[in-house]
């Protein structure tokens, strides 16, 4: 749970893409290949719980993620309003 409400592995996947964007994390770390796999596999009907445990990776991880995602997802969203609103629109 985030404080956006429940995280998707959509959610999981697009905060993991940011935090690769900003360099936070190496897209060949044994972190980030863990945490496709995790997306893969809830993606694919596993439970939160047969994922987490078959990539071993803490639930704060996923949760940390799932929250960058859902700021991510907003921020699009809101973007062409910003660039209306700065334009003077």
């Amino acid at each position: 749970m985030t404080t956006y409400g429940e995280a998707t592995p959509e959610d999981v996947k697009l905060g993991l893409e940011v935090s690769i964007k900003n360099n936070r994390i190496k897209p060949t770390a044994p972190l980030a290949i863990a945490i496709g796999e995790y997306i893969a596999q809830t993606m694919n009907g596993s439970s939160v719980q047969d994922a987490l445990n078959k990539v071993e990776i803490p639930i704060s991880v996923v949760q940390k993620l799932g929250s960058l995602g859902q700021e991510e997802s907003t921020r699009r969203k809101l973007l062409p309003l910003d660039a209306d609103f700065n334009r003077g629109e």
